[in-house]
């Protein structure tokens, strides 16, 4: 029996400050970090939500570069472990009503480990800047979801993603999951 087989199909692109606005405690190992809208979005959140803002902009771009959409927000619910954590997260992804081409929207929840060992430590403490694919044990199984004719096809597709860190000159976490369509050989 052969194998399935992947295809590049999305990244998905988030960016925003490092940390988390909650972290686990003694009490519990759960951390939830909570993402609002782009600083381009023309709605007004109130002060106390700002200061829970995680993520500041990202897209969820497909891998011929033909689609492209904005992230509206999301939510990082990281259960933490000594040497890893249970990644369980979602983040939404919508084209603005009236933008050129047809109206696209994309919800992703996914979730995955995330090893701090090797590649991971180092980043973590300031010995270098990125996390590339496959140099740490950082995946998670995408499930990809639209309202939009356009990429329904995503609603009857298994993915899997991996995952890569850069930390920017200006500070702030770039995090990239490429995310694979699985399919028959």
């Amino acid at each position: 029996m052969a194998a399935p087989g992947l295809t590049h199909a999305f990244d998905l692109t988030i960016n925003g400050p490092p940390g988390f606005a909650s972290e686990g405690s003694s009490f519990s190992n759960l951390s939830a970090a909570y993402g609002q809208f782009p600083r381009h979005e023309t709605r007004r959140l109130k002060p106390a939500a700002d200061a829970l803002r995680l993520v500041y902009e990202g897209s969820l771009k497909s891998a011929d570069g033909t689609i492209e959409i904005p992230l509206l927000g999301g939510t990082d619910w990281m259960r933490l472990h000594e040497t890893y954590a249970d990644i369980d997260a979602r983040v939404s992804c919508a084209t603005k009503p009236g933008a050129a081409g047809p109206q696209l929207n994309c919800d992703v929840s996914y979730r995955g480990k995330i090893a701090f060992h090797g590649p991971m430590k180092a980043l973590w403490a300031g010995e270098k800047s990125s996390l590339d694919w496959h140099e740490g044990y950082y995946y998670t199984s995408p499930v990809l979801e639209s309202r939009s004719e356009q990429l329904a096809w995503v609603n009857e597709t298994v993915f899997l993603g991996m995952g890569k860190i850069t930390l920017t000159e200006a500070g702030n976490l770039q995090v990239v999951y490429r995310i694979f369509k699985v399919h028959a050989n």
